[in-house]
């Protein structure tokens, strides 16, 4: 490989870690939005596809490290952070807020490094061995993935009414006349994104000061709940619909992590596992899993094992890199959020993010983000898991299976 190739394929790893710090500490701010950009103006530039496709699997990975950090500090989750709210804050009250970022990166990292060594001696030839034997059943099985977490919520009626809606909603928004490349944007940034910034708006929030030093831990239970995370991003990132928060609440159900810090470190390495899965999906499966797979799958057109290998380096480089950077950050955000303007930092994030709607889908993608935004508000006030709207691609997807 060229040297000049080599040193374009870091500045862009660099460029794309940039962009997944910024979407994934700024609320309602997906990486998908940034894939849907470089993919609308790949057609315009003269950038190598494989470059623009390292920049977004560097983005990816990277936004699974950061996006804790509105989860803990702002309390503002996304779709994939959910489960995260509850222990970490348990851990914020008690001046151990670094402790719950260090936990959420040790179990991304570590996931990712284990990840490495199941992918070089296994996992490429049995993810298309599974999927070849599931494939007819896809349906069944996220119909009872579904119906476990509806069985373990607190309130199943609600639950069960909110699913219900959103599987409607989902199917009216993939139906609309909004470009398919587009119609997630406001669809996702109504139900996770700009529901909870207004619900944000006006609200004080105090932090208490945080212990600037981490505590011991146990490095047997961190590796543990970094490998269920492992197996749990595995199945989310290549089973349609099926998101980090569904299998990050079957893992805390199943294997009884719920109370445990740990926890943290099992969602955070199935945040990380979920987005590299979703993208080797694209060569293993020949299906892309998420936006960010979706952009890379249009903008290179056939995947080889080479760039597969390229992928998983790019993304063990922003992995590593990300971490240090979240806890530097994580440290600067415990330290000075309390003089933080939450009003009009929503406003700010409102507005840019309907402007980037508006730009892409029109007054009719505004629409649906409108609808959307009611949806989650509901759903927030009800008291019932937010993660339970992805019942918006979960249904259409059994329908469509079926």
């Amino acid at each position: 490989m060229p040297l000049i190739l080599i040193l374009d394929i870091f500045i862009f790893c660099f460029l794309g870690i940039i962009a997944g710090i910024f979407t994934g500490l700024l609320p309602a701010i997906h990486i998908n939005l940034i894939a849907i950009i470089v993919m609308s103006f790949f057609a315009s530039t003269n950038f190598s596809p494989v470059l623009l496709c390292v920049f977004i699997c560097s983005m990816a990975i990277a936004h699974s490290f950061l996006d804790f950090i509105p989860s803990l500090v702002f309390g503002m989750p996304s779709s994939d952070t959910v489960l995260f709210v509850l222990p970490a804050h348990r851990l914020l009250k008690r001046k151990r807020g670094k402790e719950a970022i260090f936990l959420s990166a040790a179990g991304g990292l570590i996931a990712y490094l284990l990840f490495i060594l199941v992918f070089v001696f296994s996992i490429y030839k049995i993810i298309p061995f599974i999927y070849s034997s599931i494939a007819n059943h896809i349906a069944y099985i996220l119909i009872l993935c579904i119906l476990i977490i509806l069985y373990f919520s607190k309130n199943k009626s609600k639950s069960f009414f909110c699913f219900i809606l959103s599987g409607i909603y989902g199917i009216l928004c993939l139906n609309s006349p909004i470009n398919s490349n587009y119609v997630l944007l406001p669809m996702l940034s109504g139900l996770f994104g700009f529901c909870l910034l207004i619900l944000s708006i006006g609200q004080k929030s105090s932090i208490s000061k945080q212990k600037s030093t981490i505590p011991l831990f146990d490095k047997i239970n961190l590796i543990k709940s970094s490998f269920i995370g492992l197996i749990a991003g595995i199945i989310a990132g290549f089973l349609p619909g099926f998101g980090s928060s569904q299998s990050g609440f079957l893992a805390e159900k199943l294997f009884g992590k719920g109370n445990s810090k740990y926890f943290i470190s099992t969602l955070g390495a199935i945040n990380t596992i979920n987005l590299i899965i979703s993208i080797m999906c694209i060569y293993l499966i020949t299906k892309a899993r998420s936006g960010s797979a979706i952009a890379i799958g249009e903008i290179l057109g056939a995947i080889e094992f080479k760039h597969i290998i390229l992928f998983i380096g790019v993304g063990a480089i922003s992995a590593s890199i990300s971490f240090f950077i979240v806890m530097k950050i994580g440290d600067f955000a415990l330290k000075y959020i309390s003089k933080i303007n939450y009003t009009l930092f929503n406003i700010i994030i409102l507005v840019f993010t309907g402007s980037v709607i508006l730009y892409f889908s029109g007054f009719y993608g505004l629409f649906i983000c409108f609808v959307g935004t009611c949806l989650g508000i509901y759903t927030k006030l009800s008291n019932v898991r937010q993660s339970i709207l992805m019942g918006c691609l979960v249904i259409p997807v059994i329908l469509f299976l079926l």
